[in-house]
Formats: C-alpha cells, sequence, structure tokens
C-alpha cells in the first residue's frame, strides 16, 4: 500500500543521508536481510577488535566516553559484551536476575549480569566468533546466547558462567537509562517492528 511505500521511501532517504554527512561511514544496503542477517553479515565483514551494534530507532540521553570503553576492552580480558541499560539499573526483570557490580573495573561502573541482549552494545568480535556465534541456534540471537547463557548458570554456577561468558551492563547498580526506544509508540510497536513489516519491500 501507499503507507509502506512511503516508509521504504524515508528509510532509503535516511540511509543515503548517512552516506552525506558521514563520507568516512560505509553504508551497506543489504535489502530483504533483516536485524539477524544483517548483524552477522557486519561481524564477518568487519576487521576491528570491536564492534558497537546500534539500531536505527534508539538513541542516547548521554554522551559516552567511547574511548574509555574500548580502554575497559583493552585492559581487561573479562570483558566480551558491555550492554547500554534501557531500563533503571536496580529494575532487575525479565531475563535479568543478577546485576552484581565488577570492582576490578575502575574506568566505568559495571555490573555482570546473566543474560545477553541486543539493545545497543559492544562487543568483543574475537571471542564472539569464537564462543558465541556457533551457539545462534534460532532467528532471535539474544534468545538463542541468553538460553545458552542460562543453561551453562545452571550447570557451574552463575561467577563461573559469568568468567566464560563476560557481559556485562553500563552504569552503578542505582544508574538510570542511558538509552531509549524513540520508536515506541502509545501501542507498544516501534518503528524498529514496522521496518520488520516493509523489509520485503525494499
Amino acid at each position: 500500500d501507499s503507507s509502506k511505500g512511503e516508509m521504504v521511501g524515508d528509510y532509503i532517504y535516511y540511509l543515503k543521508e548517512i552516506e552525506k554527512l558521514h563520507p568516512n561511514v560505509e553504508v551497506i544496503h543489504r535489502p530483504n536481510s533483516g536485524c539477524r542477517k544483517n548483524y552477522l553479515y557486519a561481524l564477518n565483514k568487519i576487521e576491528t577488535p570491536y564492534m558497537f551494534y546500534l539500531e536505527h530507532d534508539w538513541t542516547f540521553l548521554e554522551e559516552l566516553n567511547l574511548s574509555k570503553l574500548v580502554s575497559v576492552f583493552e585492559k581487561h580480558s573479562q570483558v566480551n559484551y558491555i550492554r547500554f541499560n534501557h531500563k533503571n539499573n536496580d529494575d532487575i526483570s525479565g531475563w535479568d536476575t543478577v546485576h552484581e557490580l565488577d570492582t576490578s573495573i575502575t574506568e566505568v561502573p559495571l555490573l555482570k549480569v546473566d543474560c545477553w541482549h541486543n539493545v545497543i552494545h559492544m562487543i568483543r568480535v574475537k571471542d564472539y566468533k569464537a564462543t558465541k556465534l556457533p551457539l545462534i541456534d534460532s532467528w532471535s540471537i539474544e534468545d538463542s546466547l541468553t538460553r545458552h547463557y542460562k543453561r551453562t548458570i545452571m550447570e557451574c554456577g552463575f561467577s563461573e558462567a559469568h568468567s566464560k561468558w563476560g557481559a556485562y551492563l553500563y552504569g552503578k547498580e542505582d544508574a538510570t537509562p542511558v538509552v531509549l526506544n524513540i520508536g515506541v509508540r502509545e501501542d507498544g510497536n516501534s518503528i524498529g517492528h514496522r521496518v520488520l513489516q516493509f523489509r520485503d519491500a525494499l
């Protein structure tokens, strides 16, 4: 219908504007692919030691020091994944059942967590390819990895499982959100969900 066509046009226009405004950024057009395929495609294409993942309908609520975050990955080999909090860190619900401050990391506050979520995050590419990629066995990356992570916790306990997975949440125990989904509407759907609905038209 016409509304779907307009959304497709807006999306393509948005990508072209990124290319104009940021000529040093390589924009790759992959029609009919979706988030999962594009995530894995990017993972196999990049040559950097770390990957920063950001979806189009999320934004930051405060400025972050990316240099410090890179420094954390470089100095602390136990860190393989940092998720940026989209709700209050004292809200331990959903997939999250553990928030434990890692006092050995002083550059930025980080909480050890027991789930893997695709909210805006950074990963250590080498670890992901070696230990996480083989575990993705469903259409959902976060569902696959969280399921396997929880299974590891059940087998050997949280401390040992976390030492293998290296999953962290940004901020202190009482931190407020640093990222926000700007596409959420009153009906609970988001622009991201609507993009999935018309991706076949791209």
